[in-house]
């Protein structure tokens, strides 16, 4: 189930190889998480148009939203989102170091009542 939606702005300089970032990510949650791999699914958007600070072009953001199902400890959570983290730091490296960059990660716990699927 965990799914990863990465939005990211125009300016980011690491634009191409999210298939890199996404492997990671997939496997920190199926290690940490106990899920199946073939259950994690990620996209990345692009955002043309945002807007942020005093407008400076130069600012840029990267934000991940998470979703899991409920259910697992803090602890466990936590770790997740600390070595997602960790890949985002990693991967956004020369815009952290050129950009006025910020990495977000917002993780969202879905209830197993009101998640449904679909799959052959």
């Amino acid at each position: 189930m965990p799914q990863l939606r990465l939005d990211y702005t125009a300016n980011i300089i690491e634009k191409n190889n999210f298939a890199a970032l996404f492997e990671k990510c997939h496997k920190i949650l199926a290690d940490t998480l106990a899920v199946e791999l073939y259950s994690c699914k990620s996209r990345a958007m692009q955002q043309e148009h945002y807007y942020i600070g005093n407008g400076d072009p130069n600012n840029a953001f990267v934000c991940l939203q998470l979703q899991v199902m409920s259910g697992r400890s803090r602890e466990v959570l936590s770790l997740a989102v600390q070595m997602i983290l960790t890949a985002l730091k990693d991967h956004f490296a020369e815009s952290l170091q050129q950009q006025k960059l910020q990495i977000t990660l917002e993780l969202v716990e879905l209830s197993n009542q009101m998640y449904f699927k679909l799959s052959s």
